[in-house]
């Protein structure tokens, strides 16, 4: 997928595909990591179709990297937050975790590919560096933007706006 994406080749298949059937299939398939460290993910939206325009598969994958990053980053009883809010700019899908949040600094450069915190010689979290480049590029081509709130030893938020209209993004 990351090869495809790089060459402008991944085969996006677009249609109405509904929010909180791509969550619960995210959440299923990481839940029993996170119930195996007694944790457990929250999820805060109901059981009424929230539509968007996109790819049904790569956005269970966007939602999956999202909650294994939880996962993988909570040193302590994880404690995950999946919701889904519609306003008037689009609907909003947010990633909230109890993990051990981003460095200020390093904010901007973590949906660079390859891009990973340093943690000096600590090599306990495993990984590439290309997961949040990869969720980056799949919410681009659905237009839809994605932002983080983070602070040290409290966590983070990830928060993507699906626009109502092709385009719309945060100011």
């Amino acid at each position: 997928q990351l090869a495809a994406i790089e060459q402008n080749n991944l085969e996006y298949h677009f249609q109405k595909t509904d929010l909180n059937v791509i969550l619960d299939e995210a959440i299923r398939s990481v839940n029993f990591l996170v119930e195996e460290k007694g944790g457990k993910i929250t999820r805060d939206y109901g059981d009424v179709p929230v539509f968007v325009y996109g790819d049904h598969v790569e956005l269970v994958h966007v939602m999956m990297n999202l909650l294994v990053n939880a996962y993988k980053y909570s040193l302590h009883k994880i404690e995950i937050t999946v919701s889904v809010k519609k306003s008037e700019n689009g609907t909003l899908v947010e990633v909230i975790d109890n993990g051990i949040g981003i460095p200020h600094h390093e904010k901007k450069r973590i949906f660079e590919k390859y891009y990973r915190i340093p943690t000096g010689n600590q090599h306990n979290i495993k990984g590439f560096g290309i997961g949040l480049y990869y969720v980056k590029e799949v919410l681009n081509a659905h237009h839809a933007t994605i932002r983080v709130e983070s602070e040290p030893g409290k966590g983070s938020r990830f928060s993507i706006l699906f626009p109502n209209k092709k385009g719309e993004t945060w100011s």
